[in-house]
This record gives structure tokens, C-alpha cells and sequence, in this order.
């Protein structure tokens, strides 16, 4: 993620290419300063350009979740051959797990758990009970990164609607 200190220093560093300020330091040659001065300042706009339209609708839809955050600073999205827009995101994932066997809650967790397509239950025990990385699951499934992410956040999804709607029923 690019954060507020990573523009500053870039535009400090401009600053002092555009000033002759680094000869000093090896950048001797004019043409090589403005050649990096030019990248800097392209790099600066982009940076510091207003989010595309789908960050800012993705943090528009999701802003009222409590699993999810896109960071005020995120630029990158990715496109799909279909025209699919995909925008990075953080997924709140809760360590603590029911450990009564006896609740609602946790009976209603292993209901989720057991009702999960396959793949997405073997990546998501895999990661949450043996905690193993999104690298590792992906070697050992033959499967992206992309996916371990993408199974692992659809499974923290149900099991939270699992668990809230569990809590609103009536003992």
C-alpha cells in the first residue's frame, strides 16, 4: 500500500533533482537527473490522482461491513478480459474460535464449516486450525494465491452470517 510517508519522500527527492541538489551523490549528469526527475513526478501523479471510480464504489458498498477495509490510499485494481473490476481489500479475520462444544455458537460455526464447498473447507482448515500460509495451501492444492485469498474470505463471509444468525434466534 502506498502511505502518505512514501509521497513525501518522493517529493522531497523531486525537489532535490530538479534543484541540482544530488550531484554529489553520483547524478552528475543533467539529462540522467531530469530523466529521473520525469519518472518521479509521473510516479507523484499517479500517486496523489483522485482513486478510480471502483475503489472509491468498492468503499462506498463495503463501508458498513465489519470484515472488510480498503485502505484510504489504495490505487490498484484489476481489470478482467470480461470487464471485471477487482479492488484489493483487507479481510478481518478473527482468531478467536467458539470453544464450547456446547454453544450456539460454536455448533453453528461446525454447521458452516460442514455445510462449505469442499475446496474452500480444505483451504480454510488449513490455514485457520494448521496454520499454514496462503503460499503453502496454494502449492499444496495446486491452486493461486488469488484463490487461498479469494476461499479463505468467502468462508470467514459465511461463517460469520452462520454465527450472527444463530445469535438472533431464540434459544
Amino acid at each position: 500500500m502506498i502511505t502518505r510517508q512514501i509521497i513525501e519522500l518522493l517529493q522531497q527527492l523531486l525537489h532535490s533533482l530538479q534543484n541540482g541538489e544530488l550531484v554529489g551523490m553520483g547524478f552528475q549528469r543533467r539529462a540522467r537527473r531530469r530523466e529521473l526527475a520525469a519518472r518521479v513526478t509521473e510516479e507523484l501523479k499517479r500517486l496523489t490522482a483522485p482513486a478510480h471510480p471502483a475503489i472509491r464504489e468498492a468503499r462506498e458498498r463495503w463501508a458498513t461491513t465489519s470484515f472488510l477495509r480498503i485502505d484510504q490510499d489504495e490505487r490498484v485494481i484489476e481489470v478482467n478480459p470480461d470487464g471485471t473490476t477487482w479492488v484489493r481489500a483487507w479481510v478481518k479475520i478473527s482468531t478467536v474460535f467458539p470453544a464450547r462444544a456446547d454453544t450456539r455458537d460454536r455448533r453453528s460455526f461446525e454447521a458452516a464449516v460442514a455445510d462449505m464447498p469442499e475446496e474452500m473447507r480444505q483451504i480454510f482448515l488449513a490455514h485457520a486450525l494448521d496454520g499454514l500460509p496462503y503460499e503453502a495451501i496454494a502449492e499444496q492444492l495446486h491452486v493461486d494465491v488469488a484463490q487461498v485469498q479469494l476461499q479463505i474470505g468467502l468462508a470467514l463471509a459465511r461463517l460469520d452470517e452462520a454465527v450472527a444468525q444463530a445469535r438472533e434466534m431464540p434459544e
